[in-house]
C-alpha cells in the first residue's frame, strides 16, 4: 500500500515537466507509489496523453510564460522534476536556436515560475550525454572526461556507464530494471503500445 505525504489535509504535489514521456511517465508512477500527486505538465510534442495516468495533466509549453505561471499557481507544487529539454545531439547541431529556446529559455521560465510560487526544490534530468573517453569502468560525477578535440567526433564512445552509487546513497534508489535487454525491452513495448494507442 502506498504511503501518503501531506501538507496539512492536501497531498504534496510535484510538478513533472515532460511527464507524458516514457521516463516522465515512469516517474509520475514511482511518485504515486511513494504517496505524492504528480501534476504532469507537457506540450505533447514527445510524450502521450495517455501516459498521464498519476495525477492531473496540463497541457503546455514552457515558452509560454503565463501558462506555466498559471499552472504553478494552481497547484502550487512542493517541487519539480524537469524532463521537459530536448536531448537528440544531431538536432541540436542542426537546429541550435531551437534547442535554445526550449531548453534555456523554458528552463529559465520554469524557474521564474516555481521562485515566484516560493517552490524552490527542483530535480533536472538531463540527457546525461558524456562526450569523451575514459578508462573508469562506471563515471561518477567526479570522474574527468577529457574532450574530443577533433573538427568532427566520430561517434560516441563503445561504453559508457554512469556511477548509481551518488544516488543509491542519497536517495535509497534501487533499480527495477537493471539489465540491458530488459529496458531495452520495456522501452520497446511501452514504444509499440504508445504507436497502438495513437492509431486508436
Amino acid at each position: 500500500m502506498a504511503r501518503h505525504n501531506f501538507i496539512g489535509f492536501q497531498m504534496v504535489r510535484i510538478l513533472v515537466t515532460g511527464g507524458a514521456s516514457y521516463v516522465g511517465s515512469h516517474a509520475c508512477k514511482a511518485l504515486a507509489a511513494a504517496g505524492y500527486e504528480p501534476v504532469v505538465f507537457d506540450n505533447l510534442c514527445a510524450g502521450h496523453d495517455w501516459a498521464v495516468k498519476w495525477g492531473p495533466f496540463e497541457k503546455g509549453d514552457l515558452l509560454d510564460r503565463d501558462r506555466i505561471d498559471g499552472v504553478v499557481q494552481k497547484y502550487r507544487p512542493a517541487g519539480v522534476i524537469h524532463f521537459a529539454s530536448f536531448a537528440y545531439v544531431g538536432e541540436s547541431v542542426t537546429d541550435p536556436a531551437e534547442y535554445w529556446r526550449n531548453n534555456v529559455v523554458g528552463a529559465i521560465n520554469l524557474c521564474d515560475a516555481l521562485a515566484a510560487a516560493d517552490a524552490s526544490a527542483m530535480v533536472f534530468s538531463s540527457s546525461c550525454t558524456v562526450y569523451g573517453l575514459t578508462t573508469a569502468e562506471f563515471i561518477s560525477e567526479a570522474e574527468p572526461v577529457p574532450a574530443i578535440d577533433d573538427a568532427r567526433r566520430a561517434g560516441d564512445p563503445a561504453r559508457l556507464v554512469a556511477d548509481i552509487a551518488h544516488a543509491r546513497k542519497n536517495l535509497a534508489w534501487q533499480p527495477v530494471h537493471s539489465s540491458l535487454d530488459n529496458i531495452v525491452s520495456t522501452a520497446w513495448n511501452w514504444h509499440r503500445s504508445s504507436v497502438s494507442a495513437d492509431r486508436a
